[in-house]
């Protein structure tokens, strides 16, 4: 039980640090994400490089996915992946919208 609080104190502090000093947010990568609405698919395939995916819904509109794993950290002697998958929708080839899921989807504020 002792192990855990010192986890969340870890992750408490490294939070708190992460607001003071300019490090690397989710809040700053949704933000960096949010100027990509209104884009072409040509600037965002220019600025990220290949999707790892293409899909097509029904709808016609197209998903581009992007990122993977990105290395790993250490806690407590177990390996953690640090991943990012950003994924935009286009609809008639311009970004509407975008989601993210992973533990490594951060930028810093002037992202």
């Amino acid at each position: 039980m002792r192990a855990k609080r010192l986890i969340a104190l870890f992750f408490v502090l490294l939070l708190t640090a992460c607001a003071t000093t300019g490090e690397p947010t989710t809040a700053n990568y949704e933000r960096m994400l949010q100027k990509w609405v209104g884009s072409s698919e040509d600037q965002l395939v220019a600025a990220w490089g290949p999707p790892v995916s293409t899909y097509i819904t029904d709808s016609g509109s197209k998903l581009l996915t992007f990122g993977g794993t990105r290395g790993a950290v250490f806690l407590n002697g177990m390996m953690i992946p640090v991943s990012c998958i950003t994924t935009f929708m286009l609809t008639n080839g311009v970004v509407t919208n975008w989601r993210w899921q992973g533990n490594g989807c951060r930028a810093k504020a002037n992202e």
